[in-house]
Protein backbone atom coordinates (compact mmCIF):
# COMPACT_ATOMS: atom_id res chain seq x y z
CA UNK A 1 0.00 0.00 0.00
CA UNK A 2 1.39 3.23 -0.91
CA UNK A 3 1.97 5.92 2.00
CA UNK A 4 1.79 3.19 4.81
CA UNK A 5 3.75 3.83 7.72
CA UNK A 6 5.30 0.77 9.52
CA UNK A 7 6.47 1.61 12.89
CA UNK A 8 7.42 -1.94 14.07
CA UNK A 9 9.49 -3.95 12.11
CA UNK A 10 8.16 -6.96 13.60
CA UNK A 11 5.96 -6.78 17.51
CA UNK A 12 5.61 -9.98 19.33
CA UNK A 13 4.23 -10.52 22.73
CA UNK A 14 4.00 -13.11 24.91
CA UNK A 15 2.68 -14.42 28.18
CA UNK A 16 3.70 -16.49 30.86
CA UNK A 17 2.01 -17.90 34.24
CA UNK A 18 3.89 -19.38 36.31
CA UNK A 19 2.90 -21.69 39.27
CA UNK A 20 4.35 -20.36 42.80
CA UNK A 21 4.61 -22.59 45.72
CA UNK A 22 1.61 -20.76 48.16
CA UNK A 23 -0.27 -22.10 45.08
CA UNK A 24 -1.12 -18.49 43.40
CA UNK A 25 0.21 -17.89 39.72
CA UNK A 26 3.04 -15.17 38.71
CA UNK A 27 2.23 -13.74 35.58
CA UNK A 28 5.31 -12.33 33.01
CA UNK A 29 4.48 -10.56 30.05
CA UNK A 30 7.54 -9.92 27.22
CA UNK A 31 7.71 -7.78 24.30
CA UNK A 32 10.04 -8.29 20.99
CA UNK A 33 9.63 -5.26 18.60
CA UNK A 34 11.66 -3.61 16.30
CA UNK A 35 11.14 -0.55 15.05
CA UNK A 36 13.29 1.76 12.62
CA UNK A 37 16.09 3.62 14.31
CA UNK A 38 14.36 7.42 14.12
CA UNK A 39 11.41 5.67 16.20
CA UNK A 40 12.92 4.06 18.75
CA UNK A 41 13.59 6.90 21.04
CA UNK A 42 9.57 7.86 21.20
CA UNK A 43 8.49 3.83 21.20
CA UNK A 44 10.94 2.12 23.25
CA UNK A 45 9.54 4.17 26.26
CA UNK A 46 5.90 3.84 24.93
CA UNK A 47 6.59 -0.25 24.19
CA UNK A 48 7.82 -0.48 27.92
CA UNK A 49 4.50 1.66 29.21
CA UNK A 50 2.04 -0.35 27.18
CA UNK A 51 3.49 -3.35 28.63
CA UNK A 52 3.15 -2.81 32.22
CA UNK A 53 -0.25 -0.94 31.86
CA UNK A 54 -1.30 -4.60 30.44
CA UNK A 55 0.13 -6.58 32.94
CA UNK A 56 -1.60 -4.28 35.42
CA UNK A 57 -4.90 -4.44 33.86
CA UNK A 58 -4.56 -8.13 33.76
CA UNK A 59 -4.30 -8.54 37.16
CA UNK A 60 -6.18 -6.40 38.42
CA UNK A 61 -8.99 -8.37 36.45
CA UNK A 62 -7.55 -11.68 37.76
CA UNK A 63 -8.01 -10.60 41.51
CA UNK A 64 -11.59 -9.42 40.53
CA UNK A 65 -12.38 -12.64 39.36
CA UNK A 66 -10.60 -14.84 41.69
CA UNK A 67 -9.89 -12.81 44.41
CA UNK A 68 -6.79 -11.74 45.96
Amino acid sequence: MAGLVRPFRHLRGRWEFVETDDGGCEVRYSMDFEVPLLLAPILGGLMSHMSNTMVDAFARRAEQVYGA
